[in-house]
């Protein structure tokens, strides 16, 4: 019986318009709760972010935002990981020095940039519900999560192996859009976000269901018997995947969790 149902955000729940089906999501989410099922929001995105789009459940829900750098319940944070000052401080300057891309520094409180052109920082508000615009990201009094690099002309991919040699082998680069690479400590990811939770909710991997379309997603695949690939999810996410589900545009997520809980 599957007890945990964990899924991404862009471009596996949401739309290419970053909508949903609020009323068959609504008739899923009240056969969860009479089943005693638990429903997980696993996003590289902010906090403040992904709760916008289930308002009227927010408190029943979990959150692993920030590639699983921030685990909330609801509105109260359950644990977060912050990156040491030293590292934050050296990786803003390099990165900052590089052409063509654009550093949000994402922390526990807010996102943070500085010197971005209007149209990115436009681009950037979309994704970061909170965010200040700041002289300079150095000494910043928050706990930062991880960084996003906003590639101008979207190549993330080519981006991904440059932005890892700056780092270092204490962090992880990962290409997680066409436009976006997330970097973060090593060693966290939305996998050990939902490895948490299940020993936390006493939930095994047979009894768990978990939806992804980018490499970010790869490690929670991995946490889950019935692991979806979305039809519009990049190769290797179905070659990490058990199964496939319909795209995105199709509401695959919902579709699938109708299959099982319906």
């Amino acid at each position: 019986m599957i007890k945990l149902v964990v899924t991404d955000m862009d471009g596996t729940f949401l739309r290419s318009d970053m909508t949903y089906d609020r009323e068959r999501f609504d008739a899923l989410f009240n056969r969860m709760k009479e089943a005693g099922i638990y429903f997980v929001v696993a996003s590289g995105n902010q906090y403040y972010q992904i709760r916008s789009f289930f308002k009227d459940k927010m408190d029943e829900i979990w959150f692993a935002a920030e590639n699983g750098n921030f685990l909330v319940k609801g509105t109260e944070p359950v644990f977060n990981t912050a990156i040491e000052k030293e590292i934050t401080d050296k990786a803003i300057d390099a990165i900052q020095s590089l052409d063509g891309v654009a550093l949000v520094v994402c922390g526990k409180e807010s996102a943070y940039i500085s010197g971005v052109k209007e149209e990115t920082a436009s681009h950037i508000n979309k994704f970061f519900h909170r965010l200040k615009v700041m002289e300079t990201l150095n000494g910043l009094q928050d706990e930062i999560l991880k960084f996003t690099v906003i590639t101008e002309d979207n190549d993330a991919v080519h981006y991904a192996p440059i932005l890892q040699e700056i780092v270092g082998e204490s962090m992880v680069a990962v290409a997680t859009a066409k436009n976006n690479v997330d970097i973060m400590k090593k060693g966290i990811n939305k996998g050990t976000a939902i490895a948490y939770l299940q020993e936390r909710l006493g939930v095994t991997p047979d009894e768990t269901m978990v939806f992804g379309d980018n490499g970010n997603d790869i490690e929670m695949l991995g946490k889950a018997k019935f692991s979806y690939a979305m039809d519009n999810a990049i190769q290797r996410v179905k070659e990490a995947a058990s199964f496939t589900a319909p795209s995105n545009n199709d509401d695959g997520v919902l579709a699938i969790m109708e299959e099982y809980l319906i």
